[in-house]
């Protein structure tokens, strides 16, 4: 939270330089053109400064196990990050779906411990730069539908990779099952692999 307050903060201050210089009442191209290394200096070092989890192992059937990470207990779940990974692993017995966004950064959720709520719910997940991994409960019901401009797309055992990739893939029990899960995955530069 307090990093999105601190981008948004950001965002807003370089949009009223720019516009001040855009109407004239200040020149701050000059700046911006004399100390633009500055900012990857900030970056880099926000980078490095920042506590970033373990990646998740990997048992020997290929599932990642969420060992480390907190499994959290919610219906509903809504994450953003910009800079950084976000790894999550859900254990809610009414699991609703919800919306993750990452820009620069690797998206993965354990959904292993987790069972669908009553009814049809949506799982939205956007991505510029990184891949996305989404573990399933086995036997869950889902319809998953996802695209990557630049990567390669792992649905429900199913491959598909080249620019512009897109797919729909949907469980055997889908159309029938009462608690049922649909995601939907976008990524610009990046692999999607949900299973």
């Amino acid at each position: 939270m307090r990093n999105n307050l601190l981008l948004g903060v950001v965002l807003i201050t370089f949009g009223l330089f720019f516009l001040l210089d855009n109407l004239g009442f200040a020149d701050f191209g000059e700046l911006i053109q004399d100390y633009w290394p500055l900012l990857i200096i900030v970056w880099g070092l926000s980078i490095l400064i920042r506590r970033r989890p373990a990646t998740m192992p990997q048992p020997a059937d290929g599932r990642p196990a969420a060992e480390g990470i907190p499994a959290l207990d919610k219906e509903a779940f809504s994450e953003s990050t910009v800079f950084g990974h976000l790894f999550s692993s859900i254990s809610s017995q009414a699991f609703k779906g919800g919306s993750i966004s990452t820009v620069f950064g690797d998206c993965e959720v354990d959904l292993t411990k987790a069972t669908f709520a009553e009814g049809e719910h949506s799982l939205r997940v956007h991505g510029v730069f990184g891949n996305t991994n989404i573990i399933l409960p086995k036997e869950c019901a889902v319809s998953v539908t996802a695209s990557s401009l630049f990567g390669t797309l792992t649905l429900l055992g199913q491959h598909k990779s080249g620019v512009a990739t897109d797919m729909t893939m949907s469980s055997p029990t889908y159309a029938s099952s009462s608690n049922r899960m649909r995601i939907h995955v976008n990524r610009v530069f990046g692999d999607v692999r949900i299973g």
